[in-house]
């Protein structure tokens, strides 16, 4: 159960708890109908944070359902790489992995809102931070506009590197024309 859950079901629950409160103040006379009307409360309370973990798998199928016919849709030529399938706890309902099969090492993150409109909100690289004479590898992320599923990523070769302490300057080729990078 993911941080924002927990605070949805505490908030629900402390006005149930109120709830229950006042219907004891009420019939406190009639303890029977207290009782029911207290269990029926709580009964409802117990079904729907049950109902709710069912809801969001299936929320989070149709959504997923969706975002694979937005891709197929829009780029018919490319195959894609889809996570998570199934809703897992932790990630938010309707947001998904992105990346093209041929470049698995980046992709982005495409959530599907309530709308059933999809929209980019991030993109990702599973590299990890590259030492001072790899550094170079992080302009293939950053280079040009930010990475999309449109965007076709650029050819950059390391020419010559110079490190003078922390200062470190590459000469590259980005699509084979000259360049260069202070980082």
């Amino acid at each position: 159960m993911s941080p924002s859950e927990l605070i949805y079901f505490l908030i629900i629950g402390l006005i149930l708890l109120l709830v229950l409160i006042v219907i004891g103040f009420i019939l406190r006379k009639r303890k029977k109908w207290m009782i029911t009307l207290m269990t029926l409360v709580v009964l409802c309370y117990v079904g729907y944070y049950v109902y709710f973990f069912t809801s969001q798998v299936n929320i989070h199928a149709e959504r997923y359902e969706i975002v694979t016919e937005y891709l197929e849709d829009r780029y018919p030529d490319k195959e894609f790489t889809v996570l998570p399938k199934h809703y897992v706890e932790g990630y938010t309902v309707g947001q998904f992995q992105v990346n093209d099969i041929e470049n698995p090492n980046m992709g982005v993150t495409l959530n599907v809102d309530k709308k059933e409109r999809v929209s980019q909100t991030g993109y990702w690289s599973d590299h990890e931070y590259p030492t001072q004479q790899e550094l170079w590898r992080v302009v293939q992320y950053q280079y040009g506009e930010p990475l999309t599923l449109d965007k076709e990523t650029s050819v950059i070769v390391k020419i010559d590197e110079w490190i003078d302490g922390e200062l470190t300057a590459f000469a590259l080729k980005i699509d084979w024309k000259p360049s260069y990078c202070n980082i």
